[in-house]
């Protein structure tokens, strides 16, 4: 079968729901994330959302101990 290439531009926001929504479309073979003019597969992508992850919670762990200052959430949201 043919296929052809789309290029998709997605908020930063946004992307995690994206490739969600795209995984479940039978048709969809491969996936490709452009970050910072580099292009990277799905797997470096799902690499940099555990380390992502992992500095969440550490900041969250510093918070915790009074040793890090953080936006208040309606703030946070107000700017979305």
């Amino acid at each position: 079968m043919d296929m052809k290439s789309v290029k998709i531009t997605v908020p930063d926001n946004k992307l995690s729901l994206f490739l969600a929504w795209m995984k479940n479309i039978t048709f969809v073979r491969d996936i490709e994330v452009s970050v910072n003019s580099s292009v990277m597969d799905e797997g470096n992508y799902q690499d940099d959302v555990t380390e992502n992850l992992r500095t969440g919670l550490e900041e969250v762990r510093l918070f915790k101990k009074g040793k890090l200052k953080t936006t208040p959430a309606k703030s946070f949201l107000d700017e979305l």
